[in-house]
Order: C-alpha cells, then sequence, then structure tokens
C-alpha cells in the first residue's frame, strides 16, 4: 500500500494527471496505462516504484532460463576424436 501512495504521489508531480487509487488497485488495465507510463519518466525513484509494482502485479513476464543440458546436445553431435 505504501508503494501504491509513493506511486501516485510522484506520477502525479511527474505528469500532472490525477490517479484513482481504487481504480488502480481494482483494475489491471488501467495500472498497466499508468505503469506503462511511468515507466518512460527520467525520475529514478517513480521509474523504480513502477518496476516494482510491475514485479508484485505480474505484469513483468518471468523469462524461463534455459534447460541444462539444452547445449550439450549440440555439442554431442561428433564424439570421436579429432585428429
Amino acid at each position: 500500500m505504501r508503494l501504491t501512495a509513493q506511486f501516485k504521489v510522484l506520477y502525479t508531480k511527474e505528469f500532472g494527471d490525477k490517479t484513482d487509487l481504487i481504480r488502480f488497485s481494482a483494475d489491471r488495465d488501467y495500472a498497466k496505462l499508468l505503469l506503462a507510463r511511468a515507466s518512460q519518466s527520467n525520475n529514478e525513484t517513480l521509474l523504480v516504484i513502477a518496476m516494482q509494482l510491475m514485479q508484485l502485479r505480474g505484469l513483468i513476464a518471468k523469462t524461463e532460463k534455459e534447460p541444462q543440458g539444452a547445449d550439450d546436445k549440440i555439442n554431442q553431435k561428433y564424439t570421436g576424436r579429432l585428429r
């Protein structure tokens, strides 16, 4: 909650737009829109808070790690000795 309040204050200072915290909490698309706009800001604090909120709300896709043995298949095509 504190993070959301800080976001509202910084967002309003940066862009001059009023934000609806109830809608921000309930409407995923509205939150995504505000957070995307905030992520383009030059204000470092606002940017960090926006990224944290995106992560908490699951708006940032987690990258899947490549399976550990995926690279091994390429390297195991030739198993004989080199001369």
